[in-house]
């Protein structure tokens, strides 16, 4: 017998889901609270911060949030992250003026998500699911948009993009998972999937020999 649970093993809802996790699209949509416009002071951190880690000469790898200090808008980004994983489970992130920062710049512990071990992945040309209008919201990305997904707690797809002849009109994301130290308890059925289902060690996808990376253009 296979020691990985089936569906109906997995631990179910005793009743309805409510809370600020349990949202209707029509409402959410009416809303602006799961969105954050970046200020010119916020702006100013970022660059700040940018031009620390380019003078320290440290690799995409080797950077977190003790050698990118942003004492102002780490405050806002918590926030962003509590909303994540215990309240609304998405939220965007506009204004990073992607135009002015090269591939490094635009780049809790990220995981791997395929078998050549990117921490990166690059999204392009995928298309379109319809589902239920009253459970879901559609947001419009812009150049410079970054959007939060909680993946336990919400499901996400994208519309479908024609891309242009230019580069510049081509649909280009970027891809990052990251597992939490204050996450979600999962139960075990995840285990296999996962490599463990314990708080801030589980996700990605892994392979003998993988050696992490993020590569910084498609590949």
């Amino acid at each position: 017998m296979s020691a990985i649970p089936q569906f109906d093993e997995m631990t179910q809802p005793n009743g309805p889901i409510e809370g600020p996790t349990a949202w209707y699209g029509p409402e959410m949509a009416a809303s602006t609270e799961w969105l954050y416009t970046l200020t010119p002071s916020d702006l100013a951190e970022l660059g700040d911060a940018l031009a620390s880690v380019r003078k320290q000469g440290l690799d995409i790898m080797a950077i977190d949030r003790n050698n990118f200090p942003l004492p102002r808008l780490g405050v806002i980004l918590d926030d962003i992250r509590g909303q994540l994983l215990k309240g609304r489970g998405f939220a965007l992130l506009r204004g990073v003026p992607v135009d002015d920062y090269d591939a490094l710049d635009a780049a809790g512990r990220p995981v791997p998500q395929n078998g050549k071990g990117h921490l990166l992945g690059h999204v392009k040309g995928l298309g379109y699911d319809v589902d239920d209008p009253a459970l879901k919201i559609d947001v419009a990305f812009k150049p410079g948009d970054m959007q939060f997904l909680h993946n336990h707690q919400i499901l996400h797809d994208r519309t479908a993009f024609e891309d242009g002849p230019e580069p510049e009109r081509k649909r280009h994301l970027l891809r990052l998972w990251l597992c939490p130290p204050d996450g979600r308890p999962l139960p075990d059925y995840y285990a296999p999937r996962y490599g463990s289902a314990a708080i801030g060690d589980r996700g990605g996808i892994r392979t003998p020999g993988q050696v992490p990376n993020a590569p910084l253009e498609a590949i």
